[in-house]
């Protein structure tokens, strides 16, 4: 086909030539590339549209400065179905959890169980006084008390169970103090790398060897009835007595939670800023607990008089000796595969924490985080994932120091197919239009109740990570990063989904 000529007149003036010569350039790029897009779309059927949207997305004066990857390949076959930047070093936010979880299911098992142990060191006496202390020994159980677990009894059932057991020994009087124990792992909550803004809000809450409450606090405001009016707290649940809030939030216009909590683990004095609505009586808020093992002592001080056991010392925050424990109640946390569900499906930073301070005490023999980076880039290796390009630095996903491709996050997805633990796994990616981050997504399309995915945000960062399966049943394993976007989170998040619609088409 003959697309266009021209004929040069020798004698043209230069600058004539070099005029028609773009245009020439221009008309015969414009025209290929048309030609070419629309013979690959009816060619290629649904991978053509595809890669059209894609082409287009690249093409996206949204996107100009931004860093774009993409990778979707059939799980099966191994045919790549679209290829972009795929090994582009990107931040990857909360798919990072997807290298932990699944990390963690094939190192434990998915009936895996966490434990925390109740002991005492001392004796108990005639007069059934315990002339000792009682021991809260964390054992890294991520979801002690934790909302997503309770049953009817609520989050402090576990402390009504382990008064039992204190009782059962006939104690009455304890010559001695509540404990904790938070040793098994690193005296370092967070990661070095999260940042002051994140640390003190209920997503910053880190892992601690003895968690409670997922390491959460809520406090409750009542707003002015104006916006710029002060704001009041009317209380923080559950009561914490060492913690110093210092309140600097106002009532606003804005409909949404836009507060901020600033302040350091082990620290008890935070400061709270930014707005809530105005005219509100009761308004919540979710913190980090700034020292989750010493409130457990707390609590269980206090549960333990509350049922008539005189204790005649404080609450201790950490063992002050290595006095000889004898184990008197052992609480074992829910089933691993559940934890890995929320992990997933709720994007619980802590949770993802502790399993990856986990995988660094199980292969590297040391729980700190920089430890537990290496032994997970160590198992992925081990399973031969490329790892150039791969750099761990939590395991949630908060840290911006994380860089990742799309492939290497692909290759787990399309390891973990094979793996036993899939199912554990699978079913903790939240389901386009029904469940997570993905509920309000894809809805009305062949993509509902069909892809399966894990999101991840903050500033700047989007991605989605998961599986779909095509109209032929054929499972596509794909990831999708984009770092640095001009628009706003809300329409970045559209364009992906389009993408990801256009998944299902692909034959």
């Amino acid at each position: 086909m003959r697309i266009f000529n021209f004929t040069f007149v020798l004698t043209c003036q230069s600058f004539m030539i070099n005029y028609l010569t773009v245009l020439f350039s221009v008309f015969v790029f414009g025209t290929v590339q048309s030609l070419f897009s629309q013979e690959l779309a009816k060619t290629e059927g649904g991978r053509g549209e595809l890669l059209l949207s894609i082409q287009k997305l690249v093409q996206d004066n949204d996107l100009k400065n931004a860093s774009i990857s993409f990778f979707a390949q059939k799980v099966i076959s191994k045919q790549i179905v679209a290829d972009i930047n795929s090994d582009l070093s990107l931040v990857p936010a909360s798919t990072m959890k997807l290298l932990t979880t699944s990390a963690a299911l094939n190192v434990f098992g998915s009936s895996y169980k966490f434990s925390t142990l109740l002991q005492y060191d001392g004796t108990i006496d005639s007069n059934n006084t315990l002339n000792g202390n009682l021991y809260i020994k964390g054992g890294g159980d991520p979801a002690l008390g934790s909302a997503l677990f309770s049953d009817s009894l609520g989050q402090l059932a576990f402390l009504k169970k382990w008064t039992t057991a204190i009782s059962s020994l006939g104690i009455k009087k304890i010559n001695g103090s509540i404990i904790a124990d938070p040793s098994f792992f690193h005296s370092d909550v967070i990661p070095s790398t999260w940042t002051w803004g994140d640390i003190g809000n209920y997503f910053g809450a880190g892992a601690c060897g003895l968690s409670v409450f997922d390491n959460c606090y809520e406090i409750e405001f009542e707003s002015g009835e104006k916006p710029g009016d002060s704001t009041f707290v009317k209380g923080i649940y559950p009561p914490i007595p060492y913690l110093n809030l210092q309140n600097e939030v106002k009532s606003s216009e804005n409909p949404n939670d836009n507060c901020s909590i600033f302040g350091a683990p082990n620290s008890y004095n935070h400061i709270i800023k930014g707005t809530i609505p105005s005219g509100q009586k009761s308004f919540k808020v979710r913190g980090a607990i700034p020292n989750p093992a010493y409130l457990a002592a707390i609590l269980f001080d206090k549960e333990l008089k509350d049922s008539g056991i005189v204790i005649s010392e404080s609450p201790l925050p950490h063992p002050l000796n290595k006095n000889k424990r004898i184990d008197i109640y052992t609480e074992y946390s829910p089933k691993l595969d559940s934890i890995v569900y929320y992990t997933n499906l709720k994007s619980v930073n802590s949770y993802a924490e502790n399993l990856l301070n986990h995988l660094g005490l199980e292969i590297k023999n040391n729980s700190e985080t920089i430890f537990g980076a290496q032994a997970l880039k160590e198992f992925w290796q081990s399973k031969g994932m490329n790892t150039e390009g791969l750099f761990i630095a939590d395991g949630s996903g908060l840290s911006r120091a994380n860089g990742i491709t799309v492939k290497q996050i692909t290759f787990i997805l399309e390891y973990m197919q094979s793996s036993k633990e899939f199912e554990s796994f699978y079913n903790s990616l939240p389901i386009a239009g029904k469940t997570g981050s993905l509920a309000n997504m894809l809805k009305g399309t062949a993509a509902e109740g069909n892809l399966r995915a894990k999101s991840g945000y903050m500033s700047r960062v989007r991605s989605y990570a998961g599986y779909v399966s095509n109209r032929k049943g054929e499972l596509i394993a794909f990831t999708f990063i984009v770092n640095n976007y001009n628009c706003s989170a809300l329409a970045m998040k559209q364009k992906i989904e389009k993408l990801m619609s256009l998944l299902v088409d692909v034959e």
